[in-house]
C-alpha cells in the first residue's frame, strides 16, 4: 500500500477540494486559457475529465459556489463516459450552465496521429462536433495521455484552438497535477503555500 504521507489521499476529497479554492482565492485570479494578463498572478484551473462527467459535475457546483471559473476538457474518445447518452450529456450542459468553460481533450493516439496536417485535421473535426451538439464555441484543447509527437506540438494554436501544452505554458507557468489521484510534480497546497 503507498504511503498516505507520500501520497496525500487526504488531499483528494471535496472538502479539501473546496479548501484549496479558497486558499488559492488568497493569491490568485482565475482565468482562462484566452483570457489571463501575464503581468497578473492568475491560476487557469483545469480539469481533464477521464473518468466521470457526473464527479466533474459536482466539482464545477463547488467552484461556482465559490465564485470561480474553471476549465472541463471533455473526451470523445472514452470508455468510462459517452457524450451523446442523454444522462452524460445533460451533465455537461449543466456544467456549461454553471458558467465553466469546455474544451476538447484529444487523444492523438486513437487516430495513430503523427504530422501536424493530420493533428490539424482530427482536431477540427472534433472541435465541430462538440461545438455543434453543444452549441458553444470551442476555445481551447488539451491532449489526452500525450506522445512523443503530442509534446513536441508546441505552438499556441492547432485548428483554431489553444493549445494547452504550448511552448508558452510549458516555459513560463507552473503546472501542477493530480493525475490518477495522486500529485504529479508538485503538491498543490504547496504550491498555494508558496504564492
Amino acid at each position: 500500500m503507498k504511503n498516505n504521507d507520500h501520497y496525500h489521499f487526504s488531499d483528494f476529497t471535496t472538502n479539501n477540494f473546496r479548501k484549496s479554492i479558497i486558499k488559492a482565492k488568497e493569491n490568485y485570479t482565475f482565468r482562462l486559457y484566452y483570457n489571463f494578463n501575464k503581468d497578473e498572478k492568475f491560476i487557469i484551473w483545469r480539469h481533464d475529465v477521464d473518468c466521470s462527467v457526473h464527479r466533474a459535475r459536482k466539482l464545477a457546483r463547488i467552484e461556482n459556489e465559490e465564485g470561480i471559473i474553471a476549465n472541463y476538457f471533455l473526451l470523445l474518445h472514452n470508455r468510462f463516459y459517452n457524450l451523446f447518452e442523454k444522462e452524460i450529456t445533460q451533465c455537461v450542459r449543466d456544467i456549461i450552465d454553471l458558467g465553466h468553460e469546455i474544451g476538447l481533450h484529444f487523444d492523438v493516439d486513437y487516430y495513430r496521429i503523427n504530422n501536424v496536417d493530420k493533428l490539424q485535421k482530427y482536431l477540427e473535426i472534433e472541435k465541430k462536433l462538440l461545438e455543434n451538439f453543444f452549441q458553444i464555441d470551442i476555445k481551447t484543447f488539451s491532449f489526452h495521455d500525450p506522445t512523443s509527437f503530442a509534446l513536441s506540438c508546441k505552438d499556441w494554436q492547432y485548428a483554431g484552438m489553444i493549445n494547452t501544452y504550448a511552448a508558452y505554458f510549458q516555459d513560463n507557468v507552473e503546472y501542477c497535477s493530480d493525475s490518477n489521484g495522486y500529485w504529479i510534480h508538485k503538491r498543490l497546497y504547496d504550491m498555494l503555500d508558496e504564492a
